[in-house]
């Protein structure tokens, strides 16, 4: 298996990119797939973090290293066809974020997982196509209304997450990564400390679908 890959404290998105990995890593270690789907593949990047599947498919709309080009609304697989699928930072782009999660209980088996990341809160536009922002409620509701069941639930901390907000409005070279670096920095000191406001960049899911 694959060490988990170090995101540099000078990056602008370094705290929601080290949050992503960590609690998406951690949900993939715990879940025994074989028969995997990569919902919104693009490069893969959590594929070594299952533990050796006998099939792993990627699927994007216009991504080279996908092995299906399609959308999530609609999936050509048989029902019951994965029992893992992994989304990340998708829903927010989807035109229907019902229709996907209706697709994905379709093509789970029963007592299947769904791993799933999306934004709470984020810059916008920051893709031609960006529809929607979510607070962990609301999440919950869309998931069990697709006969999901949450298991788990992560949360960025507040205060990272403004953090994380202040940095992207500043350059990512030069003088900048020696700001990031001290904003990150300040971060790993206080984030405990502090519970309100809450503000939430990002939220990752783990669910399994209830049996039919």
């Amino acid at each position: 298996m694959s060490s988990q890959k170090n995101v540099s404290i000078t990056n602008s998105r370094y705290l929601v990119k080290n949050f992503l990995q960590e609690k998406l890593v951690k949900c993939i270690k715990e879940t025994s797939g074989n028969a995997i789907l990569d919902v919104g593949c693009g490069k893969k990047p959590y594929k070594t973090f299952f533990q050796e599947p006998n099939s792993y498919v990627g699927i994007d709309r216009q991504a080279n290293t996908a092995d299906v080009k399609s959308i999530g609304e609609f999936l050509p697989f048989a029902d019951s066809s994965f029992d893992t699928v992994l989304c990340t930072q998708v829903l927010e782009h989807v035109e229907n974020s019902e229709k996907v999660l209706s697709e994905f209980n379709r093509i789970l088996e029963d007592n299947g997982v769904l791993i799933l990341s999306t934004h709470g809160i984020w810059l916008e536009d920051h893709e031609p196509t960006d529809y929607w922002r979510w607070t962990l409620t609301g999440l919950k509701k869309i998931f069990e209304a697709a006969d999901f069941e949450v298991l788990e639930t992560y949360t960025m901390d507040s205060v990272s997450s403004l953090i994380q907000i202040i940095s992207l409005y500043f350059p990512r070279s030069g003088a900048g990564k020696v700001f990031h670096t001290t904003l990150n920095l300040v971060s790993k000191l206080f984030k405990s400390e502090y519970k309100k406001p809450k503000i939430f960049i990002c939220h990752v899911l783990k669910a399994r679908k209830k049996p039919q």
